[in-house]
């Protein structure tokens, strides 16, 4: 939509220690439109995970914003309170960490921590919600889902697991879906199976 404003602005955001030692993020200036991807690359420990958590209006501990800002459609992430972000986090933004796995609880079926974030995020209920669980399994192409949501995250392999993390991500129907290198670990076909599935996911 011509005119439009973006979806994220970070302007010359410095990310860094309170002790002035040389920032993570400095100066860091771009934006994200809507319907748009945009990839971040750079090696281990250069601040991409850093600046994927000012995405989302987080600072991690022992760091602070030394200048500049990051607004979500309007939003000024790193000046909001905790409700607002809490609200935010999960529904219109929605992050996929690297290890899906690592963020599912182990003793909770896979339909049940799906069906948590739709009942935060959306107002089913009931079969609808069940409905819904068993539509975002299938949207990401993972088999049985009917069987599937009734099993632990032990009883799935890594690139199912990964699927489940991507279905948790949409189900709260976000605008900005965040990915911190979200094929890392998985083998080179499954790799390409992800990156595939969300590139149809996101046209």
């Amino acid at each position: 939509m011509t005119g439009a404003s973006p979806l994220l602005e970070i302007d010359r955001l410095v990310i860094g220690g309170a002790d002035g030692t040389v920032p993570i993020v400095d100066d860091l200036s771009l934006t994200i439109d809507r319907a748009a991807s945009l990839g971040i690359a750079g090696e281990s420990g250069c601040g991409k995970s850093t600046l994927l958590l000012a995405m989302m209006g987080i600072i991690k501990p022992g760091l602070r914003r030394r200048a500049g800002g990051c607004r979500f459609d309007g939003m000024d992430l790193l000046n909001s309170d905790d409700r607002a972000l809490e609200k935010l986090r999960g529904g219109r933004v929605a992050l996929i960490p690297q290890n899906a796995g690592t963020a599912l609880t182990p003793n909770i079926r896979i339909g049940d921590q799906i069906g948590e974030v739709l009942a935060l995020h959306t107002d089913l209920t009931g079969d609808a919600l069940q409905d819904r669980v068993i539509q975002l399994l299938r949207q990401v192409r993972l088999p049985t889902p009917e069987r599937l949501r009734r099993r632990f995250p032990h009883e799935l392999s890594g690139g199912q697991l990964q699927r489940v993390g991507i279905a948790m991500a949409l189900a709260g129907e976000p605008e900005l879906l965040l990915l911190d290198e979200p094929t890392t670990g998985l083998d080179v076909t499954t790799q390409l199976g992800i990156l595939q599935l969300l590139a149809d996911l996101r046209r």
